[in-house]
């Protein structure tokens, strides 16, 4: 009996702390594809670059897929790779790897399902 105690208390406290780690995890923190795409707040979504993809990893890495139009086709560009921190609220600083560091808000809505960037695009988690 004692044994089946000390297993079950086992238990409940390794469920606690993924609990507690799962609630404390960054909510920009997975797989993204758009909903919407805006660029400067003009719905440009088309059914090609509405393939596109992020994803953030808890090892402050993101991937980033873009999808376009290209002669009747629709391609995808070299897989962009970049570093990710959160600098404040919801604003991040995101320093690709070919490029310059840039800081970037995003608002989460639908209890952090969905968020939308600086052009207004909707992103959703998959």
């Amino acid at each position: 009996m004692k044994n089946k105690l000390i297993l079950l208390l086992a238990v409940v406290t390794l469920l606690s702390c993924s609990k507690d780690k799962e609630q404390t995890k960054d909510p920009i923190i997975g797989f993204w594809k758009p909903v919407v795409l805006k660029d400067n707040g003009v719905d440009i979504t088309d059914d090609c670059n509405i393939k596109s993809t992020a994803d953030f990893h808890e090892n402050g890495k993101a991937y980033i897929e873009v999808f376009e139009k290209v002669q009747n086709g629709c391609t995808p560009n070299p897989k962009r790779e970049a570093s990710w921190r959160k600098k404040n609220g919801d604003v991040y600083e995101f320093n690709p790897t070919d490029g310059e560091p840039e800081e970037v808000p995003f608002k989460f809505i639908e209890n952090n399902t969905k968020f939308i960037d600086q052009n207004g695009s909707i992103w959703k988690k998959q």
